[in-house]
């Protein structure tokens, strides 16, 4: 009896083992759950087979709102069947649990062709990003989804997304596709996290490229994405790519990064890493860039974004945190971005367009520049850094890039730029960094309430104190020819370009080019500008250390102003003997014709180290210059204070009418107030109030320019000095030490109501 019994359980266990295992098998391809719709099955095993759901859903006519549940993993997509538009009012797809949607598909896995209102929420309830979408293959073409043939009105949110599609022209984990009437419009990428299914053969997370200028892919948003690990090591990528005949996007809150160092190949092209790159053509706009964080090697931004390249190369590797490249009907906008912690290691053959590391590179269109932060605001050490890895060439570090043709109008404004870093690997080559490059020729440019270069000293460098070859560090350089240029209250500070024996070494903190038409650089603060380079002279009025430097424009009719800025503490450390003068200026008027009022600034606090060696070829700080012949220039109601505390045998004058010619230009000196001081221990070299004159040892014509000067007050306390009895300290001087009899003339020279006081006779 007992026998009998056990024999019967044993049977029974079997069979019902064996039926479990037949529900089990059942269930196991029952993974995609669907209720609503027309014709359709309750379950099914696959997306894009043949007999899969997408196949189901465009066999009839849909309506009403479909729902999908993704039970269990579908791990052998094969991408046959595409999605084609439907009648549906929605469909949502959603997952229990953790589940996974993945195939090697030499194509696209899940293939939104012309379909709307579809919503992929990989959220569950416990709150986590619970489904992937993955296409394992590397082919070039491929991609985790596509939208293609007017997709419109779909949304991807709270899913992992991964693709390896390694062809920057052609494709991305998320692609945006061509359009048959109107585009793939107003869909939504969401809080995904998008990186590559294999490391290094991603070239964009996403990427759009439009059919034409009226079949284009418009008002599509990308937001609060997590977009890392994309990478590809001979050409192009970026996290965000869109192309041409894209309009009106919305790209914000989303956070780029690389988890780890990226190489690049010995590569003979250039290459650009993009965290976010829009480039589309010149009749589309509309663009918003906000709130992104881009660098570091996690979420948050922190860490560092790594780029280097792999041995030896002669091309050119850049990284860029955004580019927009747009047009001028409707603004585009970048603002509340944070670009930092980038370090880029590779190799770079110019600086051109933009430079081996930049944080916004707006390099065309109508477009506000505003409330970003790049790098950092406290530190020196590097936020954003180009080290050049070869032994031959440049590294530059530019904080905001700017380019643009009329009718672009552009504002850059309240944005904040510190700890920018270029250094090259053996300390004997070129460098630079600049704040803000403005380039192009727009309508009109405003730069305006930024601050270039945080608290800490010296956190915007080129090179390093042990650099030899030249260095360039510029706060807001206009390069060339916006139309017009507002410039104002802006703060410019802690600059440092390192140069021992760079002929070209400078640190300037606001200037425009000498093609810009007219410029209005006004109530700026720039505060502590060094260089340690022998830049000889002031031909160009690149001096080795300038405040500001104006040359606008070619036009004898335009008009400039400079005024309200307060300028300190601006130095030349090197003290190296030289045989041409090393200039520090407050500020330069460099201008070919433009006319120019120079008022209401505060200069003080200038200083240079340097010593001359040949005769009238001093070192010299000034605190205004008036360098061309041809202009009339205003120059009234300054406050100049220079000398104390100096000891060193430098030539300081207040305002110093340099011109280069004997020309026909008027200089209009009025109500200024002018103070020299200090005691110079040693050496030849006077000081000046107000000089007339080119400290030159081959001075051969006399300066005949036309001088009034008047109502100012000119003190000069300065004393000492072993020199010549031609040498002393002066309230104001014409032509001094000139051996050219012609040179002291008085031509031109108006001098009445002023109070003079000077130490010398």
């Amino acid at each position: 009896m007992k026998t009998a019994t056990n024999a019967i359980s044993k049977a029974t266990k079997i069979a019902l083992s064996f039926f479990f295992m037949l529900a089990f098998m059942a269930t196991s391809k029952a993974q995609i759950n669907v209720s609503g719709g027309t014709g359709l099955a309750s379950s099914y095993t696959s997306f894009t087979k043949s007999t899969g759901l997408f196949a189901a859903l465009n066999a009839a006519t849909q309506s009403g709102a479909i729902t999908v549940s993704i039970a269990s993993d579908v791990t052998d997509e094969d991408g046959a069947t595409s999605l084609n538009a439907g009648a549906w009012a929605s469909i949502t797809v959603t997952p229990s649990g953790a589940r996974t949607i993945s195939g090697s598909v030499a194509g696209h896995l899940l293939n939104f062709n012309g379909a709307d209102n579809v919503t992929i929420n990989g959220l569950t309830l416990s709150g986590a990003n619970s489904l992937t979408i993955a296409n394992n293959s590397t082919n070039a073409l491929s991609s985790a989804i596509r939208f293609i043939n007017d997709a419109t009105y779909n949304t991807i949110t709270n899913c992992t997304i991964k693709a390896a599609g390694g062809n920057t022209t052609s494709t991305g984990a998320i692609f945006f596709s061509t359009a048959t009437t109107t585009g793939n419009d107003n869909n939504t990428i969401s809080n995904n996290n998008i990186t590559a299914s294999t490391i290094g053969s991603l070239s964009n997370g996403i990427y759009s490229l439009g059919t034409s200028l009226t079949k284009s892919n418009d008002n599509n948003t990308v937001s609060g994405n997590n977009i890392y690990d994309y990478f590809m090591v001979d050409s192009n990528c970026a996290g965000i790519f869109v192309g041409i005949n894209n309009s009106s996007w919305t790209i914000s809150n989303n956070r780029i990064y690389q988890t780890a160092e990226r190489k690049y190949n010995a590569a003979t092209v250039l290459i650009a890493f993009y965290g976010i790159n829009v480039h589309t053509n010149a009749l589309q706009d509309g663009f918003t860039i906000s709130g992104n964080t881009i660098g570091g090697d996690n979420s948050a931004g922190t860490g560092q974004l790594r780029i280097s390249t792999s041995g030896a190369a002669s091309g050119s590797q850049r990284v860029c945190g955004i580019q927009l490249s747009a047009g001028t009907n409707a603004a585009s906008t970048i603002t509340n971005n944070t670009i930092a912690n980038i370090y880029n290691a590779s190799f770079a053959n110019s600086l051109q367009p933009f430079s081996t590391v930049c944080g916004i590179a707006a390099i065309a269109g109508s477009i506000n520049v505003t409330y970003n932060t790049i790098g950092a605001t406290s530190g020196a050490s590097g936020s954003l850094y180009a080290y050049v890895r070869t032994n031959s060439l440049s590294a530059g570090v530019m904080g905001i890039y700017t380019a643009g043709a009329a009718p672009a109008v552009q504002t850059v404004s309240n944005n904040t730029i510190g700890n920018l870093v270029a250094k090259d690997s053996l300390i004997t080559y070129s460098s630079s960094v600049y704040g803000m490059y403005i380039n192009g020729a727009s309508s009109s440019i405003t730069i305006n309430n930024n601050i270039v270069g945080n608290s800490t000293a010296n956190n915007m460098v080129a090179g390093s104190a042990s650099t030899t070859a030249s260095s360039v560090v510029m706060g807001i350089q206009v390069n060339t020819s916006p139309i017009v240029v507002n410039c104002y209250s802006n703060t410019v500070q802690n600059l440092a370009a390192y140069g021992s024996t760079g002929t070209t070494t400078c640190v300037r903190g606001i200037g425009t080019g000498s093609s810009v038409s007219s410029a209005y650089i006004y109530n700026n603060t720039i505060n502590n500008l060094t260089s340690n380079g022998i830049l000889p002279n002031i031909t160009s009025g690149s001096a080795a250390a300038a405040g500001i430097v104006i040359g606008a424009s070619s036009s004898a009719s335009s008009y400039s102003a400079i005024y309200g800025n307060t300028i300190t503490n601006v130095s030349s450390t090197n003290a190296t003997a030289n045989t041409s003068s090393v200039i520090v200026a407050g500020i330069v008027h460099a201008s070919a014709a433009s006319n120019i009022a120079i008022y209401k600034n505060t200069i003080n606090s200038l200083s240079n180290a340097g010593t001359g060696t040949t005769a009238l070829q001093p070192p010299i700080i000034a605190g205004v210059v008036l360098m061309n012949s041809t202009t009339t220039d205003s120059i009234y109601n300054n406050m100049i204070s220079l000398g104390t505390g100096l000891t060193t045998n430098t030539v300081i004058t207040g305002i110093w009418a340099q011109h280069s010619g004997s020309g026909i230009a008027a200089d209009y000196i009025l109500h200024n107030t002018v103070n020299i001081a200090g005691t110079q221990t040693s050496g030849i070299w006077s000081s000046f109030c107000f000089h007339r004159g080119d400290f030159n040892a081959a001075i051969t014509t006399s300066k005949t320019n036309i001088v009034v000067i008047k109502n100012n007050i000119f003190t000069n306390s300065r004393t000492g000095g072993t020199g010549t009895s031609s040498q002393g300290h002066y309230a104001i001087a014409n032509n001094f030490g000139s051996t050219v009899a012609s040179a002291t003339t008085l031509a031109g020279w108006s001098s009445n109501y002023n109070i003079l006081n000077s130490a010398s006779t």
